[in-house]
């Protein structure tokens, strides 16, 4: 569903009956050169394209050799090249990466054991981080693709349980949810020689009350200084400010 800052139902994100009968999109991300809106649907192999409007425009096409992908997590780097987890190969996941003319332009992440990875977010500098859920962590990798830096699973300040939706704040630091935790953890971008970003804060706590959390999964930052979170065992979305 796309909505207007006040809330109200702009569109519903749904492709044709003949092209999907049974779509069941998981993960969204905006291209930020065209403003589309890309949607994965693992379970049919999908990646569905709409406009800024939310109008339905075409399914997106990953090649011959990625015939029987399981598209996951989406991201976008600021020249609109698209970032796609794919889970097909359990024992195989990468992150496949395509060009703003859709062209595959490489893949990385193979030899991490990624574990349904859900969450993608790109810096500027093209430092990309995922959230490698299934593993409860988050994985920094180069604008190369190799791994630069980890925040492990546990209970110390700034480990992480359940990791999902990543995103860049309007400060540009690393806005995690944590859905087993139920809360958002932030982060500074990772620094050379450091094995890892930098913890900063955390908010939200489990529960159901105003500016508490259950479950929490998507995540989305405007430029205003607020960050939208999924709230998805309470079925609603919450709007959080600095």
């Amino acid at each position: 569903v796309m909505m207007d800052r006040s809330g109200a139902t702009l569109a519903v994100l749904q492709p044709p009956a003949d092209w999907i009968p049974q779509a069941h999109q998981l993960f969204v991300a905006v291209d930020p050169v065209t403003g589309e809106v890309w949607a994965t649907d693992r379970f049919n192999g999908a990646v569905a394209i709409y406009s800024a409007s939310g109008s339905f425009l075409r399914l997106f096409d990953p090649g011959a050799e990625r015939a029987g992908w399981q598209p996951l997590g989406i991201g976008f780097d600021k020249t609109g090249d698209v970032y796609v987890a794919d889970v097909a190969d359990s024992a195989a996941t990468v992150i496949d990466v395509f060009g703003a003319d859709g062209t595959f332009l490489r893949s990385f992440g193979a030899g991490q054991s990624l574990d349904h990875p859900n969450g993608i977010a790109v810096a500027p500098d093209g430092t990309v981080y995922v959230t490698d859920t299934g593993n409860g962590r988050l994985l920094v990798f180069d604008p190369s693709g190799d791994r630069v830096g980890t925040v492990s699973r546990g209970v110390a300040p700034g480990n992480l349980g359940l990791p999902v939706g990543v995103v860049f704040d309007d400060h540009g630091r690393i806005a995690v949810v944590d859905s087993t935790a139920a809360t958002v953890q932030l982060y500074a971008p990772i620094e050379a020689g450091a094995s890892g970003p930098a913890y900063i804060d955390r908010f939200g706590e489990q529960g159901n009350a105003d500016a508490q959390l259950s479950f929490p999964n998507g995540l989305a930052a405007d430029g205003r200084g607020r960050l939208y979170v999924a709230d998805w065992g309470n079925d609603r979305l919450e709007i959080w400010s600095y």
